[in-house]
């Protein structure tokens, strides 16, 4: 027993209203991804179709569907971008991580020991060795390059 095809229809007054807002030089391109998953799904084309049109992954073709059924097409079209916990990369942890491993140490500083001490020194209240790793990336890119 197969599934039935989920299709939407549009009316006329909100397909124009998607059209529009896809000539728009202003949008976002956020904005513009959501809008063509629903006008994709007007045209009939299936989750899979759609995500490689817009080379996305199936799961977000699918979530955004769901999102537009809940939210409604302005709300949909407008909702800003959510996720994520604020960043632990404060400038103040990026200069003491700069500082540590400026100064030559007896024992090399591995990112998990960089991160404990972090958290010791009252920086952060935690922070992973991922997140270590990244500042020091930036801190290597931002360098300036010797003549």
């Amino acid at each position: 027993m197969s599934r039935r095809r989920d299709t939407l229809k549009l009316s006329k007054s909100h397909y124009r209203f998607i059209r529009q807002y896809l000539q728009q030089e202003t949008r976002t391109a956020q904005g513009n991804k959501r809008a063509q998953v629903v006008l994709y799904w007007h045209l009939g084309l299936t989750g899979s179709e759609t995500a490689d049109q817009l080379a996305i992954p199936k799961a977000r073709v699918y979530a955004l569907r769901r999102a537009f059924k809940r939210q409604g097409l302005q709300l949909y079209l407008n909702t800003s971008k959510q996720g994520g916990a604020p960043t632990k990369l404060t400038p103040q942890v990026k200069k003491a991580l700069g500082q540590l491993v400026a100064q030559p140490s007896a024992k090399p500083w591995s990112l998990r020991r960089l991160a404990t001490h972090l958290v010791r020194k009252g920086l952060v209240a935690s922070i992973s060795a991922v997140t270590v790793a990244k500042a020091l990336h930036m801190l290597k890119a931002a360098e300036p390059v010797p003549n």
